[in-house]
């Protein structure tokens, strides 16, 4: 019965040791919106059309993180497999839910991020609060460096939470196992983190909504 379960846990090492690149690709996406918001701030653009943008760029990081993911899954795993790593196939509602759901996780963090851009009107400015919000707490909190409570709360605290939608590992009270972000399991579940992303995301934009307009900013 133990040696079944703790079986189980693996899916979910084998996705995060896939999704390792996650927080490069995370970046990226914050560059690309933080400018984007700040080329936005501009311009005395309406309440409107800055969230038709915001919107337009939330659709294209959606389907660009859909594809990318869609093919990194399954492909890894398949790779893994090939080379003799033993990998019990995800929970079919499971497999669906991180592949979509990180899609989800980057759009929103790309209309934070945008959000960001616009209030502050200097994107590499935006860029630095986003990377220090969201990529340097999930890089901390997933590589064993700092105590397991330290990684347990950075990732309840901050828009890094959302990042729990790649979460396949159960906790069992009956399995001795090591439940920590280093291992794979998340604090929080992952509608929960999703839920906490996602009000980041919309406080951020309703302030950047309500903003003055700025007319000379170089964007940056």
């Amino acid at each position: 019965m133990r040696s079944s379960l703790a079986a189980a846990a693996s899916p979910s090492w084998a996705a995060n040791a896939l999704l390792r690149g996650l927080p490069i690709e995370l970046i990226a996406v914050l560059i690309v919106a933080a400018r984007h918001g700040a080329r936005t701030a501009r311009r005395p653009w309406s309440g409107r059309v800055i969230v038709a943008r915001a919107a337009t760029l939330g659709a294209a990081t959606f389907v660009t993180g859909l594809v990318a993911v869609g093919v990194v899954v399954p492909a890894g795993l398949a790779i893994l497999k090939g080379n003799g790593i033993l990998v019990p196939p995800l929970p079919r509602p499971a497999d669906g839910r991180v592949v979509v759901g990180l899609a989800v996780v980057l759009t929103l963090c790309a209309i934070l991020t945008f959000g960001l851009g616009l209030r502050l009107c200097h994107g590499w400015t935006a860029i630095l609060v986003r990377v220090s919000l969201i990529a340097l707490p999930y890089t901390v909190a997933t590589l064993p460096l700092p105590p397991d409570p330290v990684s347990m709360w950075l990732l309840r605290l901050t828009p890094a939470a959302g990042l729990a939608v790649q979460q396949t590992m159960t906790e069992y009270p009956q399995v001795t196992a090591h439940y920590a972000p280093s291992a794979g399991h998340f604090p929080l579940p992952w509608w929960a983190g999703l839920a906490l992303l996602g009000a980041y995301t919309v406080i951020v934009m309703w302030i950047a909504v309500g903003r003055k307009p700025v007319a000379n900013t170089d964007g940056r």
